[in-house]
């Protein structure tokens, strides 16, 4: 016969401050770890026995616990905020430590006049396999393959009445214990907190397992009636808090929630996860702001209601009705551009609603899934937008298939890694499923940026997501081919853990076109390629047209890899890298010189091993490389053809500005990793470069827009990339040779200055130089135009057009917008005093004589004054020079345009003041490469 095991209690340690004050602690974490040192039950019975602090053995009863403070849980007294169903529902505050209304035993309480009584409550664990459910101090008890139930959401806390009683709670002498445990002895525990550095912390299931005659508990008994009914206290939210401080010390990832904003119109709100839920009219509000301006209005509870937030729904048959958050996840979105996503459905949140009429099936959001193969890593992600383009996208349902949709295959919200919106001091957080979550005054960093940055911090959105056994989604009878209220055929394979059936996209190559004249053809990749009197046929045309296929020229098709030229960078600083398009030459943003070679035939996509010589080894190979687009917020690269494909937000580098000299082939980006577009026509699409490789019946289709459109469809440059290990990169350093003005090739006249940091650390202080690019006068009734820098230089009749309105799609086909990279030919002026002595300039206030004399003193636009140096026919050698302001205070020089440019309180010097102190020292003028604009 089996005895019934003997019940001990918990018993309280101290925290010591000075020696002589105490304070009764259950556990370490109860201390100021700043002050206050925390002292285990075994020490003060071994070592406190004649000290005040010694009666602390016996007032574990009376020990002050904490508090949750979220409104889901209204004020319940618990020992550890696992208890609290808000701390899984925000990431903001959830749990207040030691509250002086709660303890484990019951209390009374007077608020309003009214008389209530308070006590501690804890949360259960329930073992699917045995039934059977155990009240524990936290979930760090209960194991992973259990159940854990806060008292707020616990089936237990009501009776068949609905009124819930102490019977149903569980209360501190339900509460099974650890044990601190040293040699024979041990000491009942609430943690591993409670336990000294001498001994050992046993968990509750670890003690009975071991030594069944112990029974560790909270306390021996509780003075209520089972049968009492009880009312949870409704109190005032107090919601504060939902950001989250960072620091490097954390030693483990913590998990977080995404909490919601709101969208607010007269008095009026709406929760929601991200601005784009608002309708035209309403005004979002972030959770940051909610916090900060919002504390005594209503719409501050949405910040613990992200579980009951509505999210979208999937419209087209492909997709079955899934409930999602973002469009990308309807696979639909990518087969057809009719609606495709309802957002804010009212059948949709994060969490599982079950259907009434059907007793298996639940309604839930769903998301996608983004798969590195390389790595074979596996991410549920709000939306593609977080997945790099080089990973595969897979929706919803292209991962699982009709026959075995249980919860396990699905990416819910549990398991959808978020970003977060990051202040400006890259420490405070908010949890964030996209940009438009966060506030003007924080950016946000998507997932794998916040990860990679701070991996402690672990953003999800949502943080637990328990359901029974075997449930269903439920997929809308509209679109399922199933019959109403059936449940899914099911297939041989029975198990209910399937893992996710997983789709590659198909990946294609850009075929080459053709330029034709007559009998003679060249293959090539796009129509600028093309000499002029020769003809362009596109790849497609290659392919379907009659009068193309059976002509020698269709070999083109096969001959992208190994036989048509790219170009090649020809200023200095680009070492002669061979490249597709003048946005991989940094070169040409540095200069308005010719910067780029077209159909160099020393470039091809493939490599072409170097003959060994002086100058090169037998390990360097040639071929082209391609510049990268990166995504500062998602820290995401991507390989393009040219920065056209690049969005305005993200950062454009040439490959000069991330190779370092002694780069292997797997660092820089080789054509098989450029992403390019397609020419789409009807229901095909044919992988191209640039809008130039489409003829004119087919539409151009970006490659970013392209992965959004079909996520299938993995259109590269080249297929693959075979060199010999260890092969490296070789750069020529190129002396350039004069042309003629008219082979002048137009380089990128703008770039976007962002705020963003360089992706190399190395680069930081590294300042980028760009020039200015040349407008131009055009007198439409001439049909005349003259390249000028400023609308002074036009003549009359004639009106100024900038180098910006240049770029627009209006003059992109007009002769005009050459002067883009004409500003080293465009006259500028010439000093005519004598004692300029003839200087050529770009303003009058770089004439002496302009000061010396009132008479006319600078003419405009002079035929032989250009900025960069022309000879006469005398062999003499003519070039601008400017003015220079010098700050005598701080000892600084500046070239600038003009004297307006200059700080009133500075000196300003002219050339001719200047070539008086310096008559032949070329190094001190101010030419050109030297003045800093705006």
């Amino acid at each position: 016969m089996s005895l019934a095991p003997q019940l001990y209690t918990v018993a309280a340690g101290a925290c010591m401050e000075g020696g002589s004050q105490y304070w009764c602690a259950l556990e370490a974490s109860q201390c100021n770890s700043d002050t206050q040192t925390f002292v285990s039950a075994r020490q003060l019975e071994l070592y406190h026995q004649d000290q005040p602090s010694f009666s602390c053995l016996s007032q574990g009863l009376k020990v002050p616990v904490g508090k949750c403070t979220q409104p889901t849980d209204q004020g319940l007294c618990t020992g550890h905020k696992s208890n609290c169903e808000g701390c899984y529902e925000t990431s903001g505050v959830c749990f207040e430590e030691q509250s002086q209304e709660c303890t484990l035993e019951p209390h009374m309480l007077e608020r309003n006049d009214d008389q209530s009584v308070d006590f501690a409550t804890f949360g259960q664990c329930y073992n699917p396999d045995t039934n059977q459910n155990y009240c524990l101090w936290s979930s760090d008890e209960c194991s992973s393959e259990h159940t854990w139930i806060t008292p707020a959401t616990s089936s237990m806390m009501k009776n068949d009445d609905g009124m819930m009683t102490i019977g149903d709670l569980c209360t501190c002498d339900k509460v099974l214990l650890g044990a601190c445990v040293k040699d024979d002895q041990f000491q009942c525990a609430v943690s591993s907190l409670s336990c000294d550095e001498d001994s050992t912390y046993w968990t509750a299931h670890d003690l009975r397992e071991e030594y069944p005659q112990i029974d560790c508990r909270l306390c021996e008994s509780f003075d209520m009636d089972a049968s009492t009914p009880i009312q949870m206290r409704q109190e005032a939210p107090s919601y504060t808090a939902s950001s989250v401080t960072v620091t490097s010390a954390d030693p483990e990832s913590t998990s977080y929630m995404a909490p919601s904003g709101a969208c607010v119109r007269d008095g009026k709100f709406t929760c929601v996860l991200e601005k784009s839920q608002c309708a035209n009219a309403e005004d979002f509000v972030s959770a940051q702001q909610l916090e900060k301006d919002h504390q005594n209005t209503p719409e501050l509870s949405c910040l613990g209601q992200t579980n009951q937030v509505p999210v979208g729904k999937c419209t087209l048959p492909t997709d079955e009705g899934m409930c999602t958050g973002h469009m990308s996840n309807c696979q639909g979105c990518y087969e057809t551009s009719n609606v495709c996503f309802e957002g804010n459905s009212d059948d949709c949140t994060l969490q599982p609603t079950q259907d009434s009429s059907q007793e298996n099936i639940v309604n839930f959001g769903v998301f996608g899934l983004c798969v590195n193969n390389d790595k074979q890593e596996e991410h549920c992600l709000w939306s593609r937008s977080e997945c790099a383009s080089e990973h595969e996208w897979l929706t919803p349902s292209v991962y699982i298939k009709d026959q075995a949709r249980t919860v396990a295959d699905l990416c819910t919200c549990d398991k959808v890694v978020i970003g977060a919106c990051v202040d400006d001091d890259n420490e405070n957080f908010v949890c964030a499923v996209s940009a438009d979550s966060c506030d003007t005054d924080s950016q946000y960093l998507g997932a794998k940026a916040l990860r990679d940055e701070h991996p402690h911090v672990d953003c999800r959105l949502c943080q637990d997501f328990e359901l029974p056994k075997n449930v269903l989604l439920q997929l809308s009878d509209s679109f399922s081919n199933h019959s109403a209220g059936s449940k899914p055929a099911q297939s041989d394979d029975t198990s209910n853990n399937r893992k996710p059936q997983i789709t590659k996209p198909t990946k294609y190559i850009a075929p080459s076109g053709a330029c034709v004249k007559g009998t003679q053809y060249v293959c090539a990749l796009e129509k600028t390629q093309c000499a002029g009197g020769w003809d362009y046929v596109s790849a497609y045309q290659l392919m379907s047209d009659d009068a193309h296929k059976n002509e020698p020229h269709a070999s083109c098709l096969g001959e992208a890899n190994n036989h048509v030229p790219v170009g090649q960078c020809t200023m200095p600083e680009d070492e002669g890298i061979c490249t597709s398009h003048p946005s991989g030459c940094q070169g040409c943003y540095d200069s308005s010189k010719i910067c780029f070679q077209q159909d160099s035939e020393d470039c091809l996509l493939e490599p072409q091993q170097l003959v060994a010589n002086n100058n090169n080894n037998n390990n360097e190979v040639n071929f082209a490389v391609f510049g990268q687009c990166i995504n500062q917020d998602t820290q995401q690269t991507h390989c393009l053809w040219s920065s056209n494909e690049c969005s305005d937000q993200h950062e454009w580098l040439p490959p000069s500005l991330y190779l370092t000299g002694d780069d292997m082939v797997d660092d820089v980006c080789t054509c098989e990793k450029v992403v390019i577009g397609a020419c789409h026509q009807g229901d095909e699409f044919q992988c191209a470069v640039s809008p130039d490789g489409c003829d004119d019946n087919s539409e151009y289709i970006m490659a970013k827009e392209l992965r959004d459109i079909n996520p299938n469809l993995d259109c590269r440059l080249c297929a693959e990339f075979d060199l010999p290990q260890n092969t490296e990169l070789k750069l020529t350093h190129i002396t350039t040779t004069p042309h003629a003005s008219n082979d002048v090739v137009s380089p990128p006249a703008t770039a976007t200055v962002t705020s963003s940091a360089s992706h190399n650390n190395n680069n930081n202080n590294k300042v980028t130089t760009y020039v200015a690019p040349s407008g131009a006068c055009v007198n439409s009734m001439t049909q005349q135009y003259w390249c000028a820098f400023e609308r002074t230089q036009c003549p009359e009749g004639s009106n100024f057009v900038s180098a910006r309105q240049l770029e627009s799609n209006w003059y992109q086909s007009s002769p005009v917008a050459s002067c883009l990279g004409a500003a080293a030919s465009v006259p500028v002026g010439k000093c005519t005093s004598t004692e300029d002595k003839g200087v050529c300039t770009g303003h009058q206030s770089n004439c002496q004589g302009c000061y010396d004399s009132s008479e006319i003193c600078f003419e405009g636009n002079h035929e032989e004054c250009t900025l960069e140096p022309t000879v006469d026919a005398n062999g003499f050698v003519n070039f601008a020079i400017f003015g220079l302001c010098i700050d005598q205070i701080l000892g600084e020089q500046h070239c600038v345009w003009s004297s307006n440019e200059c700080n009133a309180a500075h000196e300003w010097v002219t050339p001719a003041r200047n070539l008086e102190n310096n008559p032949k020292d070329l190094a001190n003028y101010c030419t050109c490469d030297k003045v800093v604009i705006g």
